[in-house]
């Protein structure tokens, strides 16, 4: 049995019941599917891929977890142990999983979005007066 635990170095939010993890490290976003999604969550080190793969669709997709987690963990985003660990900080209630096997849906280059802003504005808060401010793009470096 293999126990898998969050990595400690990439920050992940759920977005729209998906999980997307920025890894910057290694410069990466990955976004993951309903399945998989539900499947990180439960990722705290306490629970077996087998048992995560049961608590998130009642028992099926079991190899599909486990080769999730493995991928994860070549990617440096997942832990895997032969023994239960303490646990991450519980990550709340997991997203419903989806009707598919738990994948990896992308994986992008991390980019920062950085506001640019070409008013001459230098008071306190609450800041730029103007609708003169424009996004860009910055790669993570």
């Amino acid at each position: 049995m293999r126990y898998p635990r969050r990595s400690g170095h990439a920050a992940w939010r759920l977005v729209d019941g998906e999980v997307v993890i920025a890894d910057p490290a290694a410069s990466r976003a990955h976004v993951l599917n309903a399945s998989a999604s539900a499947a990180w969550m439960l990722a705290d080190g306490s629970r077996d891929c087998a048992t995560i793969a049961s608590e998130v669709n009642g028992g099926g997709w079991e190899k599909e977890t486990e080769g999730l987690f493995e991928e994860l963990c070549r990617l440096g985003l997942v832990e895997l142990s032969e023994a239960p660990s303490a646990g991450a900080p519980q990550a709340g209630e997991p997203p419903p999983a989806g009707k598919e096997p738990p994948a990896v849906l992308s994986s992008e280059p991390l980019e920062v979005l950085a506001t640019f802003c070409n008013s001459t504005y230098t008071g306190s808060p609450p800041g730029c007066r103007t609708e003169a401010c424009l996004p860009l793009k910055i790669p993570w470096s």
